[in-house]
Order: structure tokens, then C-alpha cells, then sequence
């Protein structure tokens, strides 16, 4: 089930279920997929869901990248990391697929 959270009181998206608050958003996940909700957003997003994850699966891209969107650092004593996968891009740069969560 896609749910998608907008401000956007007329929007609508064939196939998905469209709320308008995080409340309402986890309320309809749980409902629909108790056993494991994705978020897939933008910085607002993941800001805005942060506080209520139990786990993040992200990718540490090892590169200073221009743009106004990062992610805040995570706290040791409130997370831990379970799992680490490296790899390398074709053209030589390092990621990991990163897997963290709360304590």
C-alpha cells in the first residue's frame, strides 16, 4: 500500500491512499502493513518520521556532494549500527548500505 503525505488538500493519486499528517499516515500503515512500514521522502519526510522509526536502512555515500538537503547525524546512544555493506561504484567511489537501530 502506497500512502502519500501532502499538504495538498485536493490531491489525489491513482492506487495510493492520501492523508495529510503523520498521525494520520502511521495510523493507516499500521493498519495496513503492522509488521513493517517504509518511508520514502524527502527531508521533510524523514524529519518528520525520524522520532517514531525503529530502524533505518540508509546509504552513506562517501563524497562532499553540493545541495541543501542532508541528514542529521545519528546519536550512538540512541542508535547503533547492526549492519554494514560495502561497495564501489563502477567509477571508483566507495558507499555502504548502512543498517541502524534504536537502542
Amino acid at each position: 500500500t502506497n500512502i502519500v503525505l501532502t499538504r495538498a488538500r485536493d490531491f489525489a493519486a491513482e492506487g495510493a491512499v492520501v492523508v495529510h499528517g503523520v498521525a494520520d499516515a502511521l495510523a493507516r500503515a499500521r493498519t495496513e502493513h503492522p509488521e513493517a512500514i517504509a518511508i520514502i521522502g524527502g527531508a521533510e519526510i524523514y524529519a518528520a518520521f525520524r522520532p517514531h522509526a525503529t530502524r533505518i536502512d540508509l546509504t552513506e555515500i562517501d563524497a562532499d556532494i553540493d545541495g541543501d538537503a542532508t541528514m542529521p547525524g545519528f546519536d550512538p546512544a540512541e542508535w547503533r549500527e547492526t549492519a554494514r555493506e560495502p561497495h564501489v561504484t563502477p567509477d571508483g567511489r566507495p558507499y555502504a548500505y548502512v543498517t541502524l537501530e534504536r537502542r
